[in-house]
């Protein structure tokens, strides 16, 4: 209250300053929609690539900060894998061994894989939007078993048929 009775007594208004926060929008309200639409659709976007997707005209920032301000999703960064204990080697062992008597098709949608480190994403960790209230979106979790090869440990990834969707360019 002090400073607004300090700025009529020195400058004869209160009108606020040009760029003090009141100004225009840089986007309209449809452009905003549009933008969390298209992470509605696509959660394992960035920020940056939805903007470049739906012609978003203003910066990365405002992209950002447009998706906290009017919707309920958040930006989330994939756990980090613990390490494995003895007891869950053995269990997973145990679960591999139950697939010995799968027949040519079912392994045919199985894709193999070794534990090593690998990106698919090239801007890094792989990150999405969730609603705030969600730890994560079921229908676009892949089922990923560990998995003893001959060779070695290894994983076996199941393929849904959406995996299309979750590739990002």
């Amino acid at each position: 209250m002090f400073k607004i009775v300090k700025k009529w007594r020195e400058q004869g208004t209160i009108e606020r300053a040009r760029g003090t926060g009141l100004e225009n929008k840089k986007t309209t309200n449809n452009e905003d929609a549009t933008l969390i639409q298209h992470l509605r659709a696509h959660p394992f976007t960035t920020a940056t690539a939805a903007a470049q997707i739906t012609n978003f005209p203003a910066s990365r920032r405002t992209a950002q900060r447009r998706i906290r301000q009017i919707s309920d999703f958040r930006c989330r960064v994939a756990a980090i894998k613990p390490f494995l204990t003895q007891q869950n080697k053995e269990n997973r062992m145990g679960y591999a061994m139950q697939y010995l008597i799968f027949d040519q098709n079912f392994w045919e949608n199985v894709i193999f894989t070794d534990e090593k480190v690998f990106q698919s994403s090239r801007n890094g960790k792989i990150r999405d939007f969730v609603l705030d209230s969600m730890k994560h979106i079921l229908n676009k979790t892949i089922a990923v078993v560990d998995f003893p090869l001959m060779c070695g440990p290894g994983l076996v990834v199941g393929v849904p048929d959406c995996v299309g969707e979750l590739m990002v360019d």
